[in-house]
């Protein structure tokens, strides 16, 4: 999983400042864009539950895109953040 590009992991900070994130050291703004690997239609069918994320995030204004890709990159973890093992 990643957000803008920077990689997501079981140790990975996340921290919400203001309109922006700050996810291990990096500050990121919307729109906020979101990679996750798995089996599209398991990963739909949860996003997309009755009174689910999709539902409690529109509940507040957010815009919300799920696109299927064929084909997908997800970024290595940094050298050096608290991602490393």
């Amino acid at each position: 999983m990643a957000v803008n590009g920077v990689r997501i992991t079981a140790k990975t900070s996340i921290v919400s400042a203001g309109p922006t994130i700050v996810v291990d050291g990096h500050r990121l703004v919307a729109p906020f864009h979101i990679t996750a690997v798995g089996d599209p239609r398991l990963l739909r069918g949860v996003l997309m539950t009755r009174e689910g994320y999709a539902a409690r995030l529109r509940e507040f204004g957010l815009n919300l895109q799920i696109v299927d890709r064929p084909h997908l990159t997800v970024p290595a973890a940094a050298m050096g953040s608290s991602t490393q093992l």
